[in-house]
């Protein structure tokens, strides 16, 4: 099976995309960052009661949380949606860069509403006997310690995290950072710096980094 969203276009990233598999709604799923809407083997979507720490085509990390174990899986944000007066979102989080074993375990999840724990193992998904009491999984969320990319303390103001990035920018710019690395270094930098010098999604990711 392959695993994918319709080829987008140009500027499809924060378009809000159809995506190419079935979407199923799961009341088995529960994450700090809002409530899970809906989920498929591509990807999951998501309202968030604040704005996401992070930023569209941002790649992070999302852990499912179940009785056999804990499943991480890659994903990137590609596209928000504001939703109501009251500073709400809703994302959709594309599965990316994932392992066959990681795949079967969420094709697991959307067709059985559980995560099967042969399938993590790497075996293919098999399904169980339904029961009223499915259990609940918890979806937590892997965020890049930005502070520490900016090399200034969580207590640092606009100005500091500001002169930071500068200092950073230029030292790491591709254009005169000829070292291979340089350039995902350069990436990770301006990430930090758009989620810190925005003052809600600065809170969010505070709160999120708290839990």
């Amino acid at each position: 099976m392959r695993f994918g969203w319709k080829k987008p276009g140009p500027g499809d990233i924060g378009q809000h995309p159809q995506r190419a598999a079935p979407r199923q709604s799961t009341d088995t799923l529960s994450c700090p960052l809002g409530d899970v809407l809906d989920i498929s083997v591509t990807g999951v979507r998501i309202r968030c009661d604040a704005k996401p720490p992070f930023s569209i085509g941002a790649v992070t990390t999302i852990k499912f949380a179940f009785n056999g174990g804990k499943l991480a899986v890659s994903v990137q944000e590609r596209w928000r949606k504001r939703k109501g007066l009251r500073g709400g979102h809703e994302i959709g989080l594309m599965f990316v860069n994932n392992s066959p074993n990681v795949m079967n375990a969420i094709e697991s999840l959307v067709k059985f509403g559980f995560l099967c724990p042969d399938a993590v193992a790497g075996e293919r998904p098999r399904p169980k006997p339904k029961s009223k009491d499915k259990p609940k999984l918890r979806v937590s969320v892997d965020l890049p310690d930005y502070y520490a990319v900016l090399n200034v303390p969580p207590d640092a103001d606009e100005q500091r995290v500001h002169t930071a990035y500068r200092k950073l920018a230029r030292q790491y710019h591709p254009d005169a950072n000829k070292d291979p690395g340089a350039p995902a270094r350069f990436i990770s930098i301006c990430e930090a710096y758009k989620v810190l010098s925005d003052r809600d999604q600065r809170k969010s990711y505070d709160l999120r980094q708290a839990v």
